[in-house]
């Protein structure tokens, strides 16, 4: 298996609207690298283009232009979607089936043995706590049972990449965690996991490396902690207790001092040089207690990345 299991290079889809007089530019040249073994979250606004890279990932739909790869074969070779687990947005069964009938289907399509399909049904609706729900029929689910029956047809045949539009929209917060330690479950598993969201608490901490699109277009792509430190607010430096004489000195330095009876702190803004200011506290014998960087949140570097987006 190659090290980049999901590749796209300068990837463009254009649509036709108004009776195939306009059209609409709607990716703009995607570049995307996902390794092996890597939590990949796949972020944007609605309508931002994630759910037709997606579509073109798993063949629904076919590239104006550009390349695009799955474990090492071109999307339009059908070998690229044999190892690919797929859960769209909105997935949809047949209703009078029960989640085990379901799922039987999903292995035969996958062309697994009988014993194989049985054996993993029964791991997977114990994953997913289905059990007590296997042969019901799946019209009385809840959208939280029809998302963890989406994860288990994903899953029947043991996929090394798997990829999930949005898995968490829409459910609530103990389906959304169940989601969670499910895609926690796969990375400890060795797969690879690319998944789209807008859910931006979700992706701190489950990706190991995010993307983000707006317009059409890639405006970052790296790890998180890379992209906070883009935006990082400052530094904080904390004191234990200080003379007045120190506590004169640190006031005159450049940021805000704080005081109290149990805690002094020095925050140093983003524009200043952190570097020199520990420097002049080091020369003047002032113990540092510890210091924090203070990072904009992934929501609040959001906002901004997209709020001034240009075409």
């Amino acid at each position: 298996m190659p090290s980049s299991v999901l590749v796209t290079k300068n990837l463009t889809k254009n649509f036709k609207s108004n009776f195939l007089i306009k059209t609409i530019k709607t990716l703009k040249g995607i570049d995307l690298d996902v390794l092996k073994g890597e939590t990949y979250g796949f972020i944007g606004h609605n309508g931002a283009g994630k759910t037709t890279t997606i579509k073109i990932l798993t063949g629904l739909i076919t590239q104006t232009s550009g390349k695009a790869s799955v474990m090492g074969y071109p999307v339009d070779d059908v070998r690229s979607r044999s190892q690919i687990g797929f859960l769209p947005e909105r997935p949809y069964f047949y209703e009078f089936l029960t989640a085990r009938e379901t799922l039987k289907f999903y292995g035969s399509l996958n062309h697994m043995t009988k014993d194989n399909i049985n054996s993993k049904i029964k791991d997977l609706l114990s994953l997913l706590e289905l059990e007590e729900a296997a042969d019901r029929p799946i019209g009385g689910y809840s959208k939280g049972m029809l998302q963890r029956l989406g994860m288990a047809q994903a899953l029947i045949h043991d996929p090394h990449l798997i990829i999930l539009d949005e898995p968490m929209s829409g459910l609530d917060p103990l389906g959304r965690n169940k989601i969670k330690e499910i895609i926690k479950k796969l990375k400890s598993l060795g797969k690879t996991v690319f998944f789209s969201t807008h859910i931006l608490s979700d992706v701190e901490q489950l990706c190991d490396k995010i993307a983000l699109i707006g317009k059409g277009k890639i405006r970052y792509s790296g790890t998180v902690n890379d992209l906070t430190k883009k935006y990082q607010q400052g530094t904080r430096i904390k004191f234990n207790s200080l003379s007045e004489n120190e506590q004169e000195f640190i006031s005159k330095l450049p940021g805000e001092f704080t005081t109290s009876e149990n805690e002094n702190d020095l925050f140093i803004p983003g524009d200043k040089d952190n570097r020199e200011i520990l420097g002049q506290l080091l020369k003047e014998n002032i113990k540092v207690k510890e210091m924090i960087a203070v990072k904009s949140s992934l929501e609040e570097i959001f906002v901004r990345e997209f709020e001034n987006m240009e075409d």
